[in-house]
């Protein structure tokens, strides 16, 4: 997925995003995963 200028629908983006966030809807993620996040978050990072 290469960004470009009309990967994100700008125009929406501009008129909603107040709303959006004035919703409490959800804007944004983060992903954090794999085999040692998983684990020491189960048995901290010195155990795992």
């Amino acid at each position: 997925m290469t960004p470009t200028r009309d990967w994100i629908d700008r125009r929406r983006l501009k008129i909603d995003f107040k709303a959006w966030r004035t919703e409490n809807r959800w804007t944004n993620s983060n992903f954090w995963f794999g085999f040692d996040n998983v684990h020491t978050g189960m048995v901290g990072t010195e155990r795992c």
